[in-house]
């Protein structure tokens, strides 16, 4: 679906992919996205385990990623690779995806069992083999690296800002003492936490996690955009970083992390403020089918990091390298983590 460029083929190819990627078939994978979760938050506390007072040092750029290529395989495929439980690239994306591709044929086998994944949606959807090999694959990398890009930008601003970070830990300990969620945390629970979203929104709206323009073609008759005609054949595309940044939306504090923004609007303004950040999901017939899963990843992840964990930069003064291309290349990012007292 990413690569099709003719609108009404990539309109038939969508209308299979909703269901499996929106309403019921995506809270049915819920409880896969909680099992991974809680193995996050085991893998982190075996490592603190070992280590001196309960600390350990990690690379979080690494763990995240292992944690968003785990969930979306396990989601997608009805198995996890081993990421986390390795600490490692377990065999190479390549590998990898041999291995998942023979998963997927075998899921098309007269006689293979439905299961309740992103694969199973898929093949009751009416996906051909070929287009599901296409489509898994492509969720494999798109669904890790995007996630794993807003979690680790997020989880640095807020390491780098004692403010929000304080606030944040006394809302989720606030939440667990009065008994408002479970364990892990489900999606609706998270979403009537306005604190924990003005977060999640925050950590996207300062940095896009796939920050290029998705350049669309202007059909050959030409278009009117905002008043000016544009030739047919022009590719066009938004830019997202300024729009992010931009006072004319932002204000004069557009480059500052400050969460508060969504906390303190009225309603149609925080509203008007979320469909703006969610822009960088794309928009229209165009956008990222993946949407509600990545919200389901990022409100149980934050929650549960700051319920189980303390942070701290190990090297603040230089706290990681970073890289765009196309997407956010993150690394050497080092992290003190710290077994927390729950509640």
């Amino acid at each position: 679906m990413f690569s099709t460029i003719d609108t009404s083929t990539h309109d038939a190819i969508k209308a299979k992919l909703a269901g499996p990627y929106g309403g019921r078939e995506t809270s049915a994978m819920e409880p896969i996205v909680d099992v991974m979760v809680k193995s996050f938050t085991q893998h982190l506390r075996d490592q603190t385990s070992r280590g001196p007072a309960q600390t350990c040092v990690v690379n979080f750029a690494h763990v995240v990623m292992y944690f968003t290529m785990d969930v979306i395989t396990r989601v997608s495929f009805g198995r996890e690779l081993g990421f986390l439980r390795t600490g490692s690239d377990v065999f190479g994306l390549m590998e990898a995806a041999r291995i998942l591709e023979d998963t997927i044929k075998k899921r098309y086998e007269p006689g293979a069992p439905d299961e309740k994944d992103l694969l199973g949606a898929f093949i009751r959807s009416g996906l051909s083999l070929g287009y599901c090999i296409s489509e898994a694959l492509f969720a494999m990398s798109a669904g890790s690296d995007t996630t794993a890009s807003a979690i680790r930008f997020t989880m640095l601003h807020l390491m780098t800002t004692p403010r929000v970070y304080y606030n944040l830990k006394q809302v989720v300990r606030q939440a667990v003492r009065d008994g408002q969620v479970s364990s892990p945390i489900k999606s609706e629970e998270a979403k009537a936490i306005p604190y924990l979203q003005a977060v999640i929104y925050e950590g996207l709206r300062m940095r896009p996690p796939a920050p290029i323009k998705f350049p669309k073609v202007v059909p050959p008759r030409g278009d009117v955009i905002d008043g000016k005609f544009i030739p047919g054949g022009t590719a066009v595309g938004w830019n997202l970083l300024p729009m992010m940044r931009s006072p004319r939306y932002w204000g004069h504090d557009g480059d500052i992390f400050r969460p508060e923004r969504f906390t303190e609007a009225d309603e149609n303004t925080r509203l008007a403020m979320e469909r703006l950040v969610e822009m960088v999901f794309g928009h229209g017939r165009f956008g990222c089918a993946g949407k509600p899963l990545a919200f389901m990843e990022l409100n149980k992840v934050y929650f549960e990091l700051f319920r189980h964990f303390d942070f701290q930069l190990v090297n603040p003064a230089k706290p990681w390298h970073s890289e765009l291309w196309s997407i956010w290349m993150d690394d050497d990012f080092f992290v003190q983590i710290t077994e927390a007292q729950v509640g």
